[in-house]
This record gives C-alpha cells, structure tokens and sequence, in this order.
C-alpha cells in the first residue's frame, strides 16, 4: 500500500503541472498574435510534458484540472466554452497517451508527433460538438479553416514543447526522479500559507450562486420570446460587468456574428430579405439569434457567479487551493523578455528559471 507522503507528493506535482498551465496561458494572453482567436496553445504543454513525467491516471487528472481552474478563473465553469474545452481535451488526451505509449517508448514519434495527434482529435471533438450546439450542417465551412488551424498550432505546440524538454533543467531533474520511479516532487506548501484560498464562509454562497446559475441557465433555455431572451442576456452582461469591473466585448461580438451568420443556413420558413443569391428567412433568423442567444447568456452568466474564491470542500478544495497557491508563486513577477529577443529559446529559459525558483 502506498504511503501518504508518497500520494501527496504525486498530488503536489499534478498540482504544479496544472499550475503551469495557468501560468502559460497567462503568458500567451500577453504574446501579440495576428488575430485575437489565434492561439498556440502554450497552457497545454504541461499536458505534453506530463506524458513523459507521469502515469497515465495523473496524466489524465492534470487535464481535468486544468480545463476546471481554466473554467473557474475565466469564469467559463458553466458555459458551452466549458463544454468544448472539456471534450477537445479529453479527446486529445486520450489520443496522446495512445500514441506516446505505444510509439514513444519506441522512438517512433516525438513530441512534435504526440501534439499534433492530440490538436487533431481535439479539433474533431469540438467540430462534432458545434455541428449540434454551434452551427449545425453550417459546421462544414468552417472544418476546414479549424483543421488548418488546428494543425499549424499542433506543429508549434509540439516544436516548443520538445525544445523545452532539451533546454530544460527543471524537466531533467523530474525526468530523472521519474527514471527512479520517484514522483517529480514538488514542494509542499504549508496549508498555513495558502489558507486564503479555502475560504470556508464562502460555501453557502456558492451554494445560492449554483443555484442562481440552474435559475438563470433555465430562463435562457426555455425562453421562447425573443425580446425576453436578449433583454436577459443584456441583464447578465451588466452583472457581469459590476462583478468583474470589466466587460469585454469584442469576443462575444465575433461569437455572436459567427455563430448568427452560420445558422441562417439552410433557408427555413418566410424570405424576409435577400443579399443577392443569400436568402435569408424567417425561420432561420429566429433560430440564430435564438442560438447565439442562449450561447452569449451562458457565458455572462457563467462570468458574473463564478469566481476563484469559490468554496470546495475534501480533497478537491486542498488541490485547488494548492494549484492557486504555485499559480499565485509563479505570477509573482513579470517575466522579462526584450522585443528585440523573444525567441523560443529565451521564453523557454525564463520560463524555466521561474520553474526552479518556484519548485
């Protein structure tokens, strides 16, 4: 039977790893891109990395802790940006720990191969996702553009991911602790340092927010009145943004656009309009903003209840709370890297340092 210090020991990692991803994310947010959804998806290679630091069983717990503090930091936890992140990644796990266990051990494929398999059937996951919640048969126009994409990222995900495993002296050190069927050990902090994070008071309230939640989702889904239906969701933005001191909008702009232009196809019902050979009808209309709708409401909602002060009881609540505990130790400072020299192997070693000083 294995001991206590050993379980938490391996808990501690999967906690830093999941702390890393946070931590990446954050930094990807600041790394200028061409277009704002564009993505490398830098948060998921801890993923990457933990295929050759961990078990498959902490493999696949490092995946669902990112997804759910993603989920609980963004405030996405009860939204269909939730969903798809959910099950992109689950395929996508599932695909890597196959391919890496049965052709990685074997030299067969590298980090570059075990990414981009992953971005792959994380892109089909999600693509079979918004054919039934997104876009319906629309859903074929922009597979393409997805595929495309999906598969450039996995590339660059993979590439920064096997760099990072040659350069990195935190990487070898676990990797060598793992060689010796030793848990890459992170350091156990005192609950007495993070005990902030597990604010006990709190639990009733998130108890009276889930149910808000179920209340809210249940006037969104149900609403047939299209005035009742946008002026709820402009009622959830305006929480949202008294809650947060913030509101962005651009995002929900182009999801709104993009969803509502995909769903006026195929034509149902009365023509009420025509852009050159583009009818747009009656139906279809109703359907998209209807749609776009229920989508946009779920994501202020989920924005204006959830927040990282909540309550977790058990197990659960002590993981968490050490994930934010490394996640707040490793957003101390700012890392630093010239304009004039943000190469892959500059960020690669700052970020490593920072992984030292940390663990």
């Amino acid at each position: 039977m294995k001991n206590s210090s050993s379980i938490q020991n391996k808990e501690n990692s999967v906690a830093f790893l999941a702390s890393l991803c946070l931590f990446l994310a954050a930094i990807e947010f600041a790394i200028p891109k061409p277009l704002p959804f564009m993505r490398v998806g830098l948060a998921n290679m801890p993923i990457v990395i933990g295929l050759y630091l961990l078990s498959w069983e902490k493999t696949l717990l490092l995946m669902l802790l990112k997804v759910f503090c993603q989920g609980i930091l963004t405030g996405t936890l009860f939204s269909y940006v939730f969903l798809f992140s959910l099950a992109g990644s689950l395929a996508s796990v599932f695909a890597m720990l196959a391919v890496q266990r049965s052709l990685g051990r074997l030299s067969l494929v590298s980090p570059i191969g075990v990414s981009l398999t992953g971005s792959f059937a994380s892109t089909c996951a999600q693509l079979f996702l918004s054919r039934f919640l997104l876009f319906g048969a629309s859903v074929q126009y922009v597979a393409p553009v997805l595929l495309i994409s999906g598969t450039f990222t996995g590339c660059i995900l993979g590439f920064f991911s096997a760099v990072f495993m040659i350069r990195s002296k935190w990487f070898h050190m676990c990797l060598k602790q793992s060689q010796k069927n030793m848990s890459c050990r992170a350091y156990s902090p005192d609950p007495l340092l993070h005990n902030r994070f597990l604010n006990k008071p709190s639990l009733h309230k998130s108890i009276c927010l889930f149910f808000l939640l179920l209340a809210g989702g249940g006037m969104l889904f149900f609403q047939k009145n299209m005035l009742v239906l946008w002026t709820t969701v402009l009622v959830f933005a305006i929480c949202t943004y008294f809650r947060k001191k913030r509101l962005r909008v651009i995002t929900p702009f182009i999801i709104f656009l993009t969803v509502t232009v995909l769903n006026l196809f195929p034509a149902q019902g009365k023509i009420i309009y025509v852009i050159g050979s583009i009818k747009i009808t009656e139906g279809a209309l109703f359907f998209a903003l209807q749609r776009s709708g229920i989508l946009l409401g779920m994501v202020f909602l989920s924005q204006a209840t959830i927040s990282s002060s909540i309550y977790l009881p058990g197990r659960l609540g002590q993981l968490f709370s050490t994930i934010l505990y490394y996640y707040e130790e490793l957003t101390t400072h700012k890392i630093q890297c010239k304009k004039t020299n943000k190469t892959f192997e500059t960020i690669i070693d700052k970020i490593d340092s920072r992984l030292l000083a940390v663990y």
